[in-house]
């Protein structure tokens, strides 16, 4: 692992002769090696650093070595990036947040990170992506571009140098994805008030439960605040205070649930399409500044 700062000193530097420098020596890196993987921690920035390194540097990049993948890109778009990775097509692909889990990426030999990750533990996940041959050893760089990443990034090296990862902190008493739990549990089946409260003290995030938050929830649940229906929120589960029970409300609770799950709140979007191919999704803050006649331009 290795902090890189493209200029001789970056407090002086002009932020132009910082730009240039970062894809000279991005490129001298990608070019040293067989397939590198570089993360740039934003989906603009991934675009940015696709099209500037075919313009800056065209007879190493064309569309048939270099690709992007972030999470803006269609499905295939991104399989397609993700499958020619692993045939060894690509020299580089520049990628957002979208490769650094879960995704079987074959082989890549060396990792670049633009800016800081902001983690110790995200450095050592992303670099860790390189290497994956036996007797080899993951590589990764830093690149940073300003004073204050310069200084972040050296103490994130020196932190992953002696095995001191972020401490975890897991959440405790979160309402709302106890809501979703308990919603879950009357779906199954019907439960007994006290054991199901039992049941769910049991678990870590919940062992300093009170009492009081967890009839909350369930009221809630139930549709007992008239002023619920106002904001359009229906009840969700019956309960029997007489038998000390509750269980799900309506026949469509267990597509409902299956369908809203989760703490990611929905963002609108408008699929982009080339010829009736779905290329990717703009978000509701760019298209706000769209106007007439503007065009998009596509990497082919």
């Amino acid at each position: 692992m290795e902090v890189i700062c493209p200029v001789s000193d970056i407090v002086l530097a002009d932020s132009e002769d910082t730009r240039l420098a970062t894809y000279d020596i991005l490129d001298d890196l990608i070019q040293q090696h067989k397939t590198t993987l570089v993360f740039t921690n934003t989906r603009s920035g991934t675009e940015r650093y696709v099209y500037n390194l075919k313009k800056m540097y065209p007879h190493h990049y064309n569309k048939e070595n270099i690709m992007a993948h972030h999470s803006s890109l269609s499905k295939e778009v991104r399989l397609d990036t993700e499958n020619k990775l692993k045939e060894g097509k690509l020299k580089v692909v520049i990628s957002s947040t979208s490769l650094e889990l879960g995704i079987d990426i074959g082989y890549v030999d060396l990792v670049v990170l633009i800016n800081s990750p902001k983690s110790v533990s995200r450095a050592l996940q992303r670099i860790g992506r390189s290497g994956h041959r036996l007797n080899q050893k993951s590589k990764g760089k830093i690149i940073v571009t300003d004073r204050d990443d310069l200084v972040e990034c050296s103490i994130l090296l020196k932190d992953a140098m002696e095995g001191k990862i972020d401490k975890i902190t897991i959440p405790q008493n979160c309402l709302d994805v106890l809501a979703q739990h308990i919603y879950g549990m009357g779906i199954e089946n019907p439960w007994d008030i006290d054991y199901a409260y039992d049941v769910i003290c049991k678990s870590y995030c919940y062992k300093n439960l009170s009492r009081d938050e967890y009839e909350d929830v369930l009221s809630y649940l139930a549709g007992e605040w008239d002023e619920l229906e106002e904001r359009y929120v229906y009840a969700k589960i019956w309960i029997d205070y007489e038998k000390n029970t509750f269980g799900k409300r309506g026949k469509l609770a267990r597509m409902l649930y299956s369908t809203n799950i989760g703490t990611i709140p929905d963002s609108a979007g408008v699929l982009v399409k080339y010829k009736d191919e779905v290329v990717g999704r703009i978000e509701p803050a760019f298209m706000e500044r769209l106007k007439k006649r503007r065009y998009f331009y596509f990497r082919r």
